[in-house]
């Protein structure tokens, strides 16, 4: 079955900064100013054109006093000879300056990866710094693997934060098929979680020209330096338009390494609606290429998804059904025995005999015991049973070789009398199938397709639910199958939300996928092999009848489906009756 391909996953490659040491104390200041390399990520271009011109930050934590020189070497890892240029060189930051560049030069080799290559720039033989990072990668991304458009591709880059002053870096940008005119892109700095433009990174914004024939360019950026404890910093580079050219990809990012949170637990929390919000609350919040967590950021509540807490054994475990499923576990002794306690952890995977954590999305978790996450529990209350009544709980967490986080923040109280929505009234819904398009009586489900809509193809169709291959009804779901598996086929499954326990009029906000989440109405409807990976839109019981035994006898319902955050709808209406 042809499904959507999924939201771009960005392989992680990255090596984890600094790790979280709990009780720390500050490193003490040191006379001359410490180096360090950075990282960038971009684009090959394709075989036989231009190579992609690029730059890896070096910058210093505060500006030189006197010059400070260095040598530098790139060295082959998974990627090699025929990917990038190798070689080595000096380099010099002059007095009162604070950065300069390593220059890289990447090959179109033509061969289609599976991963992302790896090469990494060293420097050594440092005079006039210490030196924090002397490592940096430079990770090169091959666009057939990963599905991207021939178009603008911005980079990214990552760069260790200064104490003080300011660095310049470049953001790479590539043009993987040069075009043979002058082509542009406009594009702009957004604040993303920890970072904001104008206090981390200077606000910017603007169009970058590549003259014909050229696969490559970068956009400048200045990044602020402060001494405030912070976590890993990200901000996103978005594409706004481009000439004479595709957008390739819809973004760029800038992390931020910290360099001065080692003295506290956990710096960050999440946003104040969020904290003044009910009181149980599960917000996730996943940077672009954190595997854990899919890149995708969530804020639930009772009201709008499933939330299973259960302490056992000395483990606590959270398990969210929503529209986008996620699960953590925890345990502050490690023993399988003793209840968790308010306290602060770092700690490295879920290893058992030790405290552990681990998060993630529907089978996406770390589950390695390299991960590296800081988990702080906070009013930890329980009643007088020893039953958890409330806690706080705040973490973040880098699945192995990874500078992306999934942070959460969830708090949880028993008695929360947080409900759903009540349903909508049905008669205000304001779709119907036209005029003459189904019948007065007899089962059927209609189906009508925009044009460009992906499952049903623009097509309409009327199918007598009388000769369904498979037909299950229940009191409060519907699952019917047309078509021998060869010819045309048709599936469609519907159900009430999981409050529901039968079918009853109403609007009903529809969830991810077919019976996703408990508080939202299931929906799905594929057919001849296309499907959907995510469900949005509505389903509108209008009539629902049940016998004495509570068994369904006749159902009416209209829906409206989009797939995959696509704008143009299947919309139907099913109509069946038992007599």
């Amino acid at each position: 079955m042809l499904v959507r391909p999924l939201c771009r996953v960005l392989p992680v490659v990255l090596v984890v900064g600094a790790s979280v040491a709990v009780g720390a104390a500050p490193a003490a200041a040191t006379t001359s100013p410490a180096l360090g390399v950075g990282d960038i990520r971009l684009m090959e271009p394709i075989g036989g054109a231009p190579d992609a011109r690029a730059a890896v930050p070096v910058v210093l934590d505060r500006p030189a006093t006197a010059p400070v020189t260095f040598a530098w070497a790139v060295r082959a890892g998974t990627a090699d000879g025929a990917d990038l240029v190798l070689g080595s060189g000096t380099g010099t930051i002059a007095a009162g300056q604070q950065a300069t560049s390593v220059p890289v030069q990447v090959r179109g080799d033509g061969v289609t990866e599976t991963l992302d290559q790896v090469a990494t720039v060293e420097v050594s033989a440092v005079a006039g710094a210490g030196v924090e990072r002397a490592v940096g990668r430079v990770v090169i991304r091959d666009a057939v693997f990963d599905g991207v458009p021939a178009g603008f591709v911005i980079g990214d880059v990552t760069v260790p934060e200064p104490d003080s002053g300011s660095v310049r870096v470049a953001v790479p940008v590539t043009l993987p098929v040069p075009a043979k005119k002058s082509t542009s892109l406009t594009w702009e700095l957004r604040s993303q979680y920890t970072a904001r433009t104008g206090e981390d990174v200077a606000a910017a914004g603007g169009t970058l020209t590549l003259p014909g024939s050229t696969t490559s360019g970068s956009i400048p950026l200045t990044v602020q330096g402060d001494v405030s404890p912070e976590p890993l910093e990200t901000l996103l580079l978005k594409p706004l338009s481009a000439g004479n050219a595709q957008i390739g990809d819809p973004w760029g990012q800038v992390r931020i390494l910290r360099d001065d949170a080692d003295d506290i637990p956990l710096p960050w929390t999440a946003p104040e609606p969020v904290l003044s919000g009910p009181a149980t609350a599960v917000y996730l919040e996943s940077s672009i290429g954190d595997w854990a967590g899919q890149g995708i950021s969530t804020y639930d509540t009772l009201a709008t998804a499933g939330v299973k807490v259960v302490e056992s054994d000395g483990e606590l475990r959270v398990d969210l059904d929503g529209d986008r499923d996620a699960s953590l576990r925890l345990t502050t002794s490690g023993d399988r025995v003793s209840p968790i306690v308010a306290g602060a952890w770092t700690v490295h995977g879920y290893q058992y005999g030790v405290p552990g954590f681990d998060a993630g999305r529907a089978g996406t978790s770390c589950s390695s015991p390299d991960a590296t996450a800081t988990f702080v529990l906070e009013d930890v209350a329980r009643g007088g049973d020893g039953t958890l009544d409330r806690f706080v709980l705040r973490f973040e967490q880098f699945c192995p070789d990874s500078l992306d986080p999934t942070r959460g923040f969830v708090r949880y109280q028993r008695d929360d009398a947080t409900v759903p929505a009540p349903a909508k009234d049905p008669s205000t819904y304001p779709w119907q199938p036209p005029a003459g398009a189904v019948p007065a009586a007899g089962n059927w489900l209609y189906l009508a397709s925009a044009p460009g809509e992906f499952v049903g193809q623009g097509q309409t169709r009327l199918l007598a639910v009388d000769t369904a291959a498979r037909a299950d009804w229940s009191a409060a779901g519907v699952r019917l199958s047309f078509g021998d598996g060869y010819s045309e086929t048709w599936n469609f499954l519907a159900g009430q939300p999981g409050w529901a326990p039968v079918w009853q009029p109403g609007w009903y906000p529809v969830g991810y996928g077919a019976a996703g989440n408990p508080v939202k109405a299931a929906l799905s409807v594929s057919g001849n092999g296309r499907a959907c990976n995510k469900v949005t839109g509505d389903l509108v019981v209008d009539t629902a009848t049940h016998d004495a035994d509570g068994a369904l006898t006749a159902l009416t319902l209209r829906f409206t489906q989009l797939c995959d955050d696509d704008p143009d709808p299947l919309r139907g209406m099913l109509r069946w009756s038992r007599a």
